[in-house]
């Protein structure tokens, strides 16, 4: 997930939360639900046992809790946010390969 937090007084100043897709998240998890497919990091839903321990380890604080399944999801850099951004104010950019971001 991207998660993009503005505070007051300063609301211009932004904090932007990006998955840089380290790994850390699989290697806390007890039951492997995490693989590192196509360059992405992904979450199997089926084999998640909502421990949370991803969540506690991500060092970019990325992860969330989705509350309805109460499974952490991430971002999956699918870009959807990117195409759907009415002022095309985010930008999907390759900067390293993926998993290499520790």
């Amino acid at each position: 997930m991207l998660r993009i937090e503005g505070r007051f007084p300063s609301p211009g100043d932004y904090r932007i939360h990006l998955c840089d897709q380290c790994g850390e998240c699989a290697e806390v998890c007890p039951v492997e639900a995490i693989t590192f497919e196509n360059g992405v990091w992904l979450i199997d839903e089926d084999v998640c046992i909502a421990c949370h321990e991803c969540v506690e380890a991500c060092p970019k604080d990325v992860m969330i809790i989705n509350p309805e399944t109460d499974i952490p999801a991430k971002c999956i850099l699918c870009g959807e946010c990117a195409e759907i951004c009415p002022r095309q104010a985010i930008e999907i950019r390759q900067t390293a390969a993926a998993g290499e971001g520790k």
